[in-house]
């Protein structure tokens, strides 16, 4: 049984992966074809491995014979699932999401999870429910206080063989090859309002409250 890496989309999963080979030398996949776009300086520095699929029965089957750690941010399927779950701030996840999709999708459809991967709420309390979670690592303590999420990793991994910190440096080099998988850094605040703050409280309290009593940063209105 692989080790999932699992988030809902934009939390932090490809830093993560970057963090695990720059550290660990590890190697991982992805449920998804193609990841990672044509980033190439992205793809070495998570370590990706493009993993083989063949069709058995009619449907699609993914072969991981090395059993490498997968991102995914679909669904658990079995109680038994295994992995590190990487949790962002809801709102940031969302407006994340939105600039991924170039505005093809509506915040407003993302907030209320108007799209295959439900809301953030349902998705958290899915994956932290109804699996075997490893680690939970917060995007936010990533972002400032790296080395608790390494001691967290450590645990599982046993000591780095290198800094696993060092893809936190290299960001802005990767986001202006892409501009996409990574962005620069920018205040999500930027996109969001009162409206959208009430909109998504009524559709993600459940896990909102419980993973996020105190918010990280009070709501900004849009700009005009």
């Amino acid at each position: 049984m692989p080790l999932f890496l699992s988030s809902f989309p934009r939390s932090g999963n490809t830093l993560l992966r970057q963090m695990l080979h720059a550290g660990w030398g590890l190697a991982s996949g992805s449920v998804f074809s193609v990841d990672l776009g044509d980033n190439l300086p992205l793809i070495r520095a998570s370590g990706h491995i493009e993993l083989c699929r063949v069709m058995v029965d009619g449907a699609e089957r993914l072969l991981n014979p090395h059993d490498l750690p997968l991102k995914t941010h679909l669904l658990p399927q079995f109680a038994d699932d295994r992995a590190i779950y990487i949790l962002r701030d809801g709102r940031a996840a969302c407006v994340s999401l939105w600039h991924f999709w170039q505005g093809s999708v509506s915040l407003e459809e993302i907030v209320k999870g108007q799209t295959p991967f439900g809301t953030w709420s349902d998705h958290l309390l899915a994956w932290t429910e109804r699996a075997q979670i490893e680690l939970l690592v917060r995007y936010e303590e990533i972002i400032s206080h790296p080395g608790n999420v390494v001691g967290g990793l450590t645990n599982l991994f046993g000591p780095p063989l290198a800094d696993p910190t060092a893809p936190l440096r290299d960001r802005a080099d990767l986001a202006t090859r892409d501009g996409r998988w990574v962005r620069e850094r920018s205040d999500w605040r930027t996109h969001w309002s009162e409206a959208l703050d009430d909109l998504f409280m009524h559709h993600n309290a459940p896990a909102f409250d419980r993973f996020y009593p105190q918010p990280p940063a009070p709501p900004r209105r849009a700009c005009p």
